[in-house]
């Protein structure tokens, strides 16, 4: 058993448990406000010069909410995106490209849920993936960009659920475990129903 996942089962017993005021859309792929401002209050304890990364911005609105209020905190955010108006969000394939700044002070992952519906019409979407290996796959290789571009210390927020897709159960939390247990330590576990929040920490291997 991974340390992860073995500080995962202790910090499941007292997590602590977001307030929901709502103003969101779960169905459009959005999650809760109060998950990045809890997030942006340890993200200002790091002091980081960089900024965060959010490599999966949706489309839903015409702004980017996860810029907007991080930008409250003083954090900046470099985010990216397959299909948005907002001339902001860079629209790249995370997957396959880096972050351009090079450096940053750490991400906000929430990816598009496996099975979930179409979020755009570009064929790299996650959300067109029906093989879960593959998915795994795409997501592995931008959590393997994130470990690149962050120094120890840096804060990872990771959000997931745990759901059924045709009959079988997905345990994105679990993932997530697998997928941050090279060179990232959990630190953290949340709860905004349905949805889990990992906070991890970027440590030197």
């Amino acid at each position: 058993m991974s340390s992860n996942l073995r500080e995962y089962a202790r910090f499941r017993l007292n997590m602590r448990i977001l307030p929901d005021k709502g103003d969101y859309c779960l169905n459009d792929g959005e999650m809760n406000p109060e998950i990045l401002r809890a997030f942006a209050f340890k993200v200002k304890e790091v002091l980081s010069p960089f900024p965060l990364w959010e490599p999966f911005s949706g489309n839903m609105g015409s702004k980017s909410r996860t810029k907007f209020l991080m930008a409250q905190y003083g954090l900046g955010v470099l985010c990216c995106g397959l299909d948005h108006t907002d001339p902001d969000i860079e629209i790249v394939d995370s997957t396959t490209h880096s972050p351009r700044v090079g450096s940053i002070g750490g991400a906000i992952f929430h990816p598009p849920y496996f099975g979930s519906r179409w979020f755009t019409n570009r064929a790299e979407d996650l959300s067109h993936i029906e093989n879960y290996d593959t998915y795994q796959e795409k997501l592995a290789s931008v959590v393997c960009r994130i470990r690149n571009a962050t120094t120890s210390g840096m804060l990872v927020c990771a959000v997931g659920r745990r759901y059924r897709y045709l009959g079988e159960e997905v345990s994105l939390d679990l993932m997530y475990l697998r997928l941050f247990d090279s060179g990232f330590t959990l630190i953290d576990v949340w709860s905004s129903m349905p949805d889990i929040v990992l906070i991890f920490r970027r440590v030197l291997c």
